[in-house]
């Protein structure tokens, strides 16, 4: 399952005055047709196995999908960046509260806090991410970090 940019949004958020309803009536009657029973989608979960997710069973890929299914880290900052995440990270559980993480540019290390980032930096002695440099543009450099 994608679920990448997944987010809870406020009604707020929402532009409702740009929403166009068309009903057709085919489609609809197909939709219909086409609902299944609570007792027929439980079937299909439990036979349908997720590529990338043979080795576990029905249960533990159920327990998975709860544990992911919501984005648990908002924002991450990486050097003058802030990004937004696009899905689940399995952080460390000490981890979980944060909606955001501070990444050192250098050696890839995340802390909780700024300031721990920035204690972080005055000690951190690497000057490149770790790996090889693969691309270079002028002041852009792109790195292959292998785990």
């Amino acid at each position: 399952v994608n679920r990448r940019l997944d987010e809870w949004v406020k009604l707020e958020q929402l532009d409702l005055d740009s929403v166009e309803t068309v009903v057709d009536e085919k489609v609809e009657d197909k939709v219909t047709s086409l609902k299944m029973t609570r007792h027929q989608k439980r079937k299909i979960d439990e036979t349908h196995v997720e590529v990338g997710h043979e080795e576990l069973d029905a249960a533990s890929l159920r327990e998975h999908e709860e544990f992911t299914k919501v984005k648990n880290i908002a924002t991450i900052e990486l050097g003058r960046y802030e990004i937004e995440t696009w899905y689940f990270s399995p952080f460390p559980p000490e981890y979980n509260d944060s909606l955001k993480l501070y990444f050192c540019e250098f050696c890839l290390n995340f802390m909780k806090r700024k300031e721990q980032l920035q204690r972080h930096m005055r000690k951190c002695d690497l000057k490149h991410p770790p790996g090889d440099e693969i691309y270079r543009s002028g002041t852009l450099s792109m790195f292959e970090v292998c785990c």
